[in-house]
């Protein structure tokens, strides 16, 4: 089975051929690779914490909630580990990874208050 010209997913085994015996409990639903590769589409986040001192701190991540918790825990930017908990506040979607990063950096060139509007305005978005 040819990957169909996406790079990255040859690396991926195709599922289907490990599910010889319909007994044993798999299941694959459509092609493997093309399920994997809807799914990455639209995985780039800049995201923004709120730490426990107040304060607030922009990145990029594939998973915000995931990099939360990794702030949390310490392992998460050098910023972060002296001002825990930290709260995730805002977060936005891209489909690349290049408008992600050139979005996290505008929204670092923010002001205090222009990023406290973007955190309210985005609360009212979603409630």
């Amino acid at each position: 089975m040819s990957s169909g010209g996406r790079r990255g997913l040859a690396s991926v085994p195709d599922r289907r051929r490990e599910l010889s015996d319909p007994g044993d409990g798999l299941f694959c639903i459509g092609d493997f690779r093309s399920v994997l590769a809807r799914y990455n589409r639209c995985v780039h986040f800049v995201y923004i914490v709120r730490c426990a001192d107040g304060t607030l701190y922009t990145g990029y991540a594939r998973d915000p909630r995931a990099r939360e918790q990794a702030h949390n825990s310490g392992r998460g930017a050098k910023y972060t580990a002296g001002r825990r908990p930290v709260r995730l506040v805002y977060q936005e979607a891209f489909r690349s990874v290049g408008k992600a990063l050139a979005r996290e950096y505008a929204v670092k060139q923010l002001s205090r208050a222009q990023k406290d509007a973007l955190v309210v305005s985005a609360r009212r978005r979603h409630h």
